[in-house]
Order: structure tokens, then C-alpha cells, then sequence
């Protein structure tokens, strides 16, 4: 946990480059939501497809379940999985890792945490055309923001060796594409709470943009968000989906998304930059 903060803790991160083979990497977003919400993403039971959060998974397995959530304790979860990641080159071989999957809530301050460490484990095999990396630390970290329970600070910590020849260049952009997970949560939650609720019906009748008063004019496609019935420009509109088992594509006003209109609970609000890649 004190790792994965980006500020204030016991590693300086600098936006750069890596330097060795084994390089940490970190990412770092303040979303308007709950960490229930964000853990529910990942638990086993959760129908969220975990290989949208995980950006380039090729494939995952569930190898040994040492301890499953349970009424008292439904965030705590320990597993021994696999996974194969795809790599962003061609050239470069596809890796993949046997580690230990640790969910558990953190003391004292409202959090959870989703912790990931490479193991031997003499039964997985090495696979033809996989190069098995070394995930030394990694995983998410969601902690309640201090004074606003309705805010979460969410991490991304990246700590590994890929083994092998792999460029520099090549493992940045690699680890970049991790990173960017922080994204498709965010838009995992959009959808789940968008799944939730009652949709509006099209009305496309209006001649202007509501959101920006734009005209619409001959050619203009207009969109109609299904959240507060506004019609929209493509420039004031967002994609969502409704459920992430069927993935019906649904237009949603950036106020909606942005949680700035009063009409509705808010959906999910950046109250911090981006932080982006980083390393140690």
C-alpha cells in the first residue's frame, strides 16, 4: 500500500523511463465512487469480465482457491491463478505468470487492496511461445479519500522483471498499456451503474444542442443521452455500455458523466489528473 502512493511515500516516483530489467511503474486516479463498487469488479463472483480492466490478457485460469469471500468477510479472497499477456509488438514474445491473487480490506483507513506475486509452482508449466515473467509486486490499491467517502483514490502498481531481451522503448509502452486499466475501471463502473437504472426514451426532435446550443445542421448526428434525456451533439456525448454481458453501446451526456447535473446521483467525477506512467 505505502508503494503504490504516489506522493508522500517511501519510493520518489519521476516520470521517465525504465533503467534496469526491472522497473516499477505506477499509475494513479481519484474517481467518484465507492470502494465496494471497485472491489466488486474483481471478486470471483463478480459477472465483470476481468480481462477488460486488465488490458492485453490473452487468457487467465484459476489454478488453486486457497480462501473464497464469505457473508463476514466478502472482499477477502486468496487464489493461486495464471494469466498470459499479450505482448503490444509483434516481435516480442507473448508472457505470462503463475502468481499468488491475495483481495483483502486494509486497517484503519476505508480501503482494499488486490495484491499479485509470481510463485514456483512446479505444475504450471512452462508454455511453448510464452516467456513466464516475474511479478514481483503488482496490483490495485483503492483507498476512501480522506474526507469524502463518496471519492476514491485509485492505484496501479506495476514491480516486475519480463524476463528476456525486451527494449526498453518496448516496456514502457508495454507497461503504459497496463496502466491504462484505470480507464476501463472507470468505465466498468459508468456501466454498472448506468445497468441500473431506468433509461429515457429517444426524443430527437430538438433543432440545437442542449448541452452546447449548437445547431444541428444537415449531416449532424445527434445523440440522446439515456441518462437525463438531453439531446446532444457527438461533441457533448460519451459511450457507455449497459451491462457488460450484453455490451449494448449507449450514448450519455459528459454532464452525466461527469457527475455535474443535479438530476441524478453523479456517475463518476475526476477530481484529481491523471497521473499516467511513472517509475522509480
Amino acid at each position: 500500500v505505502r508503494y503504490a502512493v504516489p506522493t508522500n511515500g517511501p519510493v520518489q516516483w519521476v516520470v521517465g523511463k525504465p533503467t534496469s530489467t526491472i522497473s516499477t511503474y505506477c499509475s494513479s486516479m481519484t474517481m467518484h465512487a465507492t470502494v465496494d463498487e471497485i472491489s466488486s469488479m474483481f471478486t470471483p463472483s463478480s459477472h465483470q469480465p476481468k480481462r477488460s480492466l486488465v488490458p492485453g490478457i490473452m487468457g487467465e485460469a484459476n489454478l488453486v482457491t486457497v480462501a473464497s469471500p464469505s457473508i463476514d468477510d466478502p472482499r477477502h479472497y486468496i487464489a493461486i491463478r495464471w494469466a498470459a499477456v499479450r505482448s503490444p509488438v509483434p516481435f516480442i514474445k507473448n508472457r505470462d505468470a503463475c502468481f499468488t491473487h491475495m483481495d483483502v480490506e486494509c486497517d484503519g483507513r476505508k480501503g482494499w487492496v488486490r495484491a499479485l506475486k509470481s510463485i514456483d509452482l512446479p505444475e504450471c508449466h512452462h508454455l511453448r511461445g510464452l516467456v513466464r515473467m516475474d511479478l514481483l509486486r503488482c496490483g490495485h490499491v483503492v483507498l476512501e479519500s480522506p474526507g469524502r467517502p463518496d471519492c476514491v483514490q485509485v492505484h496501479i502498481l506495476v514491480h516486475l522483471d519480463m524476463k528476456g531481451l525486451v527494449p526498453a522503448w518496448i516496456e514502457d509502452l508495454w507497461m503504459k498499456r497496463t496502466c491504462q486499466g484505470l480507464r476501463a475501471l472507470r468505465k466498468a463502473v459508468v456501466a454498472k451503474r448506468l445497468a441500473a437504472t431506468d433509461l429515457v426514451h429517444q426524443h430527437l426532435s430538438l433543432r440545437t444542442c442542449e448541452l452546447c446550443a449548437r445547431p444541428f445542421t444537415f449531416g449532424t448526428t445527434k445523440a440522446h443521452c439515456r441518462q437525463c434525456s438531453q439531446v446532444m451533439c457527438n461533441e457533448c456525448s460519451s459511450t457507455t455500455t449497459s451491462s457488460q454481458e450484453h455490451r449494448q453501446a449507449l450514448p450519455v451526456c459528459t454532464t452525466c458523466e461527469l457527475a455535474t447535473s443535479t438530476k441524478l446521483p453523479p456517475f463518476i467525477a475526476l477530481d484529481a489528473p491523471f497521473v499516467g506512467l511513472l517509475h522509480r
